[in-house]
């Protein structure tokens, strides 16, 4: 969908394939040393890079593994948003 040497720094990522995999399209990422990678691999590696960024919740509170990823895909957001203001892409 991009040009991105990384679909986890895409927009089209957090956004389009997430609304396609949550509707049963079976989304696939080519990497860019050409592997292809599923979004659910993808999302998993992701969860452990941003492991510890997560929100600390109370002891006796779970954040949802959806709660997690929406985390995760809002902060990959706003990092995108930061790139391409340095860059002065709109």
């Amino acid at each position: 969908m991009c040009s991105e040497a990384d679909p986890s720094e895409c927009h089209r990522f957090s956004i389009i394939s997430q609304y396609l995999a949550k509707h049963n399209f079976s989304v696939k990422h080519i990497l860019k040393d050409g592997r292809i990678i599923d979004n659910e691999n993808l999302i998993e590696e992701l969860l452990k890079k941003y492991m510890s960024k997560l929100p600390k919740l109370p002891l006796l509170s779970q954040l949802t593994k959806e709660d997690s990823i929406d985390f995760i895909f809002k902060e990959i957001n706003k990092k995108i948003i930061k790139l391409k203001q340095r860059s002065g892409q709109q």
